[in-house]
């Protein structure tokens, strides 16, 4: 047997109905049938709203301290500087590229906390914007800022990424129907 039949085999086997794991549905019907994975699907969906309201609050904080137009990222820098010790990675990281770009970093995050609150919140694109939330968490993390209530919003993120959250409740699957091939909305 060569692989090209064994991948046809596979490929048959995974078109099989039986081989093919049951999507979720919010009918009373498969909520009554599936007890366990409704409870799941709803823990997950409400740890996704509250990552969303997190960075809904992040970013409405930044919008009104002005935080694109002003140098009040850098001032907070330059606090978080004095008390590192200068020998760390997260000093260096500061003095060689979050205190020298403070004017695209504050961009970078505030519209990004933008993009994850609008995606969170409607479902659209949930999985690429975990990820940009797992990207700013981690280089929060990187620049001091780090405590140990980010972490769960680091295992959020994760959860997030692995999860197909937006197709349970969101824009997720009528855009991952139309466009299949698109990553972003898988």
């Amino acid at each position: 047997m060569n692989l090209t039949n064994l991948f046809r085999k596979e490929q048959s086997a995974s078109n099989h109905p039986q081989a093919q794991t049951e999507e979720f549905c919010w009918s009373k019907t498969y909520r009554q049938q599936h007890p366990f994975k409704t409870a799941g699907v709803v823990t997950a969906l409400t740890g996704r709203y509250l990552y969303a309201g997190m960075f809904i609050y992040a970013f409405s904080h930044k919008a009104r301290h002005q935080w694109m137009w002003t140098d009040i990222l850098q001032q907070h820098f330059r606090i978080r500087l004095a008390d590192l010790d200068p020998e760390s990675f997260h000093s260096s990281y500061l003095t060689r590229f979050a205190i020298p770009f403070y004017r695209p970093v504050a961009w970078f995050v505030t519209l990004g906390q933008l993009s994850i609150s609008v995606s969170m919140v409607l479902g659209m694109g949930v999985r690429p914007n975990a990820a940009l939330g797992l990207f700013m968490l981690s280089n929060f993390v990187a620049g001091g800022f780090g405590n140990p209530s980010i972490a769960p919003f680091i295992t959020e993120s994760v959860i997030l990424m692995a999860l197909p959250t937006g197709q349970w409740l969101g824009l997720d699957q009528k855009l991952h129907q139309k466009y299949p091939t698109a990553i972003w909305f898988k």
